[in-house]
């Protein structure tokens, strides 16, 4: 039986995730802040600020799951410090209310090593 789901951000692993959801047959909204995405018959693509409840309204309504895949603006620490912990938190709360099941992806990020021991 399809489902539907909803994925947060469009980068490699949101992309990835809707492009694989779509492909077994599931349907797709993805919502990203410029409102792209895969294109396929089953993905339907939001503009939407995810960090800001009033735009995220609605958008988690009827969805199995949701996947949280967004990352910040650009890719600078000072940036994700200052977008992701709001997003995040709008996203869990309308999540929870909604008692939706929520997957964040996984930080592959780590610091460069300082030495030759690593630390």
């Amino acid at each position: 039986m399809a489902q539907h789901y909803v994925v947060n951000g469009a980068g490699p692993v949101g992309w990835t995730i809707a492009e694989q959801l779509a492909a077994r047959g599931d349907r797709v909204r993805i919502l990203t802040r410029s409102g792209t995405g895969p294109e396929h018959l089953l993905i339907e693509r939001a503009r939407v600020d995810v960090s800001d409840p009033t735009q995220l309204a609605g958008h988690l309504d009827g969805a199995a799951a949701v996947f949280h895949c967004v990352h910040g603006s650009v890719y600078s620490a000072a940036s994700w410090e200052a977008e992701l912990p709001r997003a995040e938190g709008t996203v869990l709360e309308a999540a929870g209310r909604r008692r939706r099941r929520l997957s964040r992806k996984p930080v592959f990020l780590q610091p460069p090593p300082r030495g030759d021991d690593g630390g």
